[in-house]
């Protein structure tokens, strides 16, 4: 019975370690995307109007590529004696990511209050432009931008940027996880 209270201890302890660790690389993840929006935006690159927007989105990949290769490593190396199974690597992203996910979901929220209310307005402006290309009645392009408002607003774009985070992220962790596995040769 002792033998079993000391593998519940281990077992504890490594289960806190492992969600320690991905609330760290979560923050680690999140505070490196922040602070990429925020140069975009004070340099004025991330505006939708700017041609060169897409220059925004290779940083932002190879910084999420880093960050969940370093996290999953270390998972690896750190904590499990070198051995990372892939249903272990794919779980420890996910946790990265959840807490990655939830604190950009916050700070979309307050970017687009505070920050950057315009970027709604634009994408607006340039819904009902296209809509006037088509050739939509006034009547069809009110109902469509009316229920478009709905989507632009602070909290619903919260919710996406949580969404997307997850299944940017998870997609990149079911590659990354081919690289960071390494299993056990002890056979059962």
């Amino acid at each position: 019975m002792n033998n079993d209270f000391k593998n519940s201890e281990v077992q504890n302890e490594n289960t806190s370690k492992h969600w320690q660790l991905a609330l760290k690389f979560g923050c680690i993840y999140a505070l490196i995307q922040i602070c990429l929006v925020l140069l975009f935006y004070i340099l004025g690159m991330n505006k939708p109007e700017n041609s060169n927007a897409w220059i925004t989105t290779p940083p932002s990949f190879i910084a999420s590529i880093a960050i969940l290769f370093i996290a999953l490593k270390s998972r690896r190396d750190e904590q499990l004696n070198g051995y990372l199974s892939y249903g272990q690597s794919v779980g420890t992203g996910s946790f990265v990511l959840l807490f990655a996910s939830i604190i950009m979901g916050i700070w979309t929220w307050f970017y687009m209050t505070y920050l950057d209310s315009e970027t709604a307005a634009f994408a607006m402006q340039e819904a009902k432009r296209s809509m006037i290309e088509r050739g939509m009645s006034d009547d069809e392009m009110n109902q469509s931008l009316e229920i478009s408002k709905n989507f632009m607003t602070p909290i619903a774009m919260s919710f996406y940027s949580i969404f997307g985070t997850m299944l940017f992220g998870f997609i990149l962790v079911l590659i990354i996880s081919i690289f960071t596995k390494r299993e056990s040769q002890i056979s059962s």
